[in-house]
């Protein structure tokens, strides 16, 4: 049996290099996922859109990903969010590869 993967897209927004917001599809849903690799750095309100449930995931290392942010992705509903608190920054980076986050570059400017 295949695992779904997660597709993300980043969301505009007025974020600083502390914090990524995406909207992610897994499995036919879609979520709206905070990530943030800075201890204190909390999202506000209009991050997480309108939402009645928020699931949260304290990731020490990256080896904990599969199991942690997976369960929360598989038992997520259409329209949740999802609060994901990295303590590296190499976590950080490897939830954003788990969530199937490509960085999206500009296109060329006819050089």
């Amino acid at each position: 049996m295949l695992t779904p993967k997660a597709i993300s897209h980043r969301v505009p927004s007025s974020e600083g290099t502390e914090r990524t917001l995406l909207n992610t599809e897994y499995n036919g849903k879609q979520l709206r996922v905070w990530i943030s690799s800075k201890p204190g750095v909390q999202p506000d309100n209009a991050e997480l859109g309108e939402t009645d449930r928020v699931h949260l995931a304290i990731l020490v290392n990256h080896h904990e990903i599969t199991r942690k942010l997976g369960d929360i992705l598989k038992k997520s509903q259409t329209g949740d969010a999802v609060v994901v608190a990295c303590q590296t920054q190499k976590t950080y980076q490897t939830v954003l590869k788990f969530l199937g986050y490509v960085r999206e570059t500009a296109p060329d400017q006819g050089v």
